[in-house]
């Protein structure tokens, strides 16, 4: 994420309609809970975070009011980290992104990107139901890292000139493909990810004149597109991904405004609206097509999570009210449902301080917890995202700290409320 967006973050499926600036999101009154197939409320009510001691280290608490299980799986500053030799709790400890899946393939590992202690900290791998520690190891060349699909033992990195799988359990590297000309090769860069079923990943980079270009790569098939340049598209990259069925790359830039393109680098739709989406994951929608679900930031349905079809940019409003942050379709196992957190506020209702989960048909918006996060920096946002199963989401939480530290990771569990 650039500098930017960054600072604007501080400051505050698919029909083929757009929805009307004229619909009415309907009044709390209006909306009856639906409690199947979930037990999680529903409602549109306002529901007050009452006060709550912080949980102690691995300590599951319930949330007083949506009655999920919340368990802290990050320790206090400055204690020792269980089964990491020198390892020190930081006043930062958490998980990367929104839409950076935490838990590998089978949900047995956790990945801490960051614990920050007297310094970034090398990153933690905790196991994936106890939250406990089990072994601190760095990527290959420090660089960027993503769980890989199917087999839970390997992340995808790519690092300078190259891209490989890397077993994070005994440390061993598999080089997949190193690219002679080009450097610095990022995965988006950090908010990329590989297409739903693991094969295709779009790496950003320079090639040998130093001008910025993208390069798709077929894990599957151990080949590679040709360079598409990015100055045929944009001058100001903030990010690209391959989208999720693999059809698409998607470009989104520092106006925050998309661009999808085809394998040859041609523009096939454009989002021109700032923000519209905004923060948003890529995902597909029970007809299998390409979307993007986040918040919006442009009218007719500024502040609410909105899915978006690449092909053409028709879209569809996923909830009624309220002013979203960040979004995640990380469920990649149990898709259908995207996440998003809301910033605590006096403005953002009903949804205010919280962790949502949400239909991406568009029937039923689900409240999981209050996040009690106070944002100060980029490293406080609360940056919600769920497990594969999607009945499990990590947040990052101050805590309601007014200094915002520590930051810490956060799990809410509500596989005994909501399955399907």
């Amino acid at each position: 994420m650039n500098s930017q967006a960054r600072l604007w973050f501080l400051a505050i499926t698919l029909s083929s309609l757009v929805l009307p600036p004229t619909v009415a999101a309907k009044r709390p009154a209006d909306i009856k809970p639906r409690l199947e197939p979930c037990k999680l409320i529903s409602d549109q009510a306002i529901h007050n975070a009452p006060r709550l001691a912080k949980p102690p280290y691995l300590t599951p608490v319930t949330d007083p009011v949506f009655a999920t299980q919340i368990t802290r799986i990050t320790g206090d500053p400055g204690t020792q980290v269980a089964n990491i030799p020198g390892g020190i709790w930081g006043s930062v400890a958490r998980h990367h992104y929104s839409k950076d899946q935490a838990w590998n393939a089978d949900e047995s590992l956790i990945f801490l990107d960051r614990n920050e202690a007297g310094g970034r900290g090398a990153p933690l791998f905790l196991d994936g139901e106890t939250y406990r520690p089990l072994f601190s190891r760095r990527p290959p060349g420090d660089g960027e890292v993503r769980w890989h699909s199917s087999d839970p033992s390997l992340m995808v990195f790519a690092a300078e000139n190259t891209l490989g799988t890397w077993n994070v359990r005994t440390g061993s590297m598999t080089l997949l493909a190193k690219f002679d000309g080009y450097e610095d090769l990022k995965i988006g860069p950090y908010e990329g990810n590989l297409s739903a079923d693991g094969h295709l990943i779009v790496l950003t980079g320079r090639n040998r004149r130093g001008a910025p270009v993208m390069l798709v790569y077929d894990l599957k098939n151990g080949s590679s597109r040709a360079e598409i340049a990015l100055s045929t598209v944009t001058k100001t990259l903030d990010w690209a991904s391959i989208s999720a069925s693999g059809k698409f790359i998607v470009v989104n830039d520092d106006d925050d405004r998309t661009f999808i393109l085809d394998y040859d680098g041609v523009v096939v739709s454009r989002f021109k609206e700032y923000g519209r989406p905004s923060h948003y994951d890529l995902a597909l929608d029970a007809s299998g097509e390409d979307i993007a679900v986040g918040v919006s930031k442009s009218p007719p349905d500024e502040g609410l999570v909105i899915a978006r079809r690449l092909r053409d940019g028709a879209s569809v409003a996923l909830t009624e009210a309220g002013y979203a942050t960040h979004s995640s379709t990380r469920n990649i196992r149990r898709s259908g449902r995207g996440f998003s957190d809301f910033e605590k506020t006096k403005t953002v209702r009903p949804y205010n301080g919280e962790v949502i989960t949400y239909s991406l048909a568009r029937d039923v918006v689900y409240r999981i917890a209050h996040h009690r996060n106070v944002v100060r920096d980029y490293l406080s946002g609360t940056h919600a995202s769920p497990s594969p199963t999607g009945d499990r989401v990590i947040f990052v939480s101050n805590w309601g700290a007014l200094g915002g530290r520590p930051v810490q990771a956060y799990v809410a569990d509500f596989r005994g409320l909501c399955r399907s």
